[in-house]
């Protein structure tokens, strides 16, 4: 059954991520961190760091059939890129360096955010 898990995860999570412009990597961590076993800190940490890694190609994807149907204005995307890279690189290096409870606490309180506006706008 863990098998079968592992394949369909990811499924969803790209469906998701097409779908929505993001939230594949919130359907990875919380289904991985249940299946697979992460009981240390520096284990949590990979768990966040695999995410990332899988995140990155499936916004490449999802950002190419955006483009290819127009949706990217790219006056938009050249005023945001540097700020999002910049912000990328500065939460991989802190990664490191938050405790993981924390992580957590912030990572639930950015989800139940983004759910709360995304549901009233």
């Amino acid at each position: 059954m863990k098998k079968y898990l592992l394949w369909l995860i990811p499924i969803a999570a790209g469906f998701i991520n097409g779908l929505l412009g993001t939230g594949g990597g919130i359907i990875l961590i919380l289904c991985l961190k249940y299946i697979l076993t992460f009981e240390s800190e520096e284990a949590s940490k990979n768990l966040f760091a695999l995410t990332i890694a899988a995140i990155f190609p499936m916004s490449i994807a999802s950002a190419i059939i955006y483009a290819f149907h127009g949706n990217i204005v790219m006056n938009d995307l050249y005023r945001y890129l540097p700020g999002a890279v910049v912000g990328g690189l500065a939460g991989a290096f802190l990664l490191g360096k938050i405790n993981p409870k924390l992580l957590k606490k912030l990572f639930a309180g950015l989800i139940i955010f983004v759910g709360i506006r995304m549901f009233f706008t």
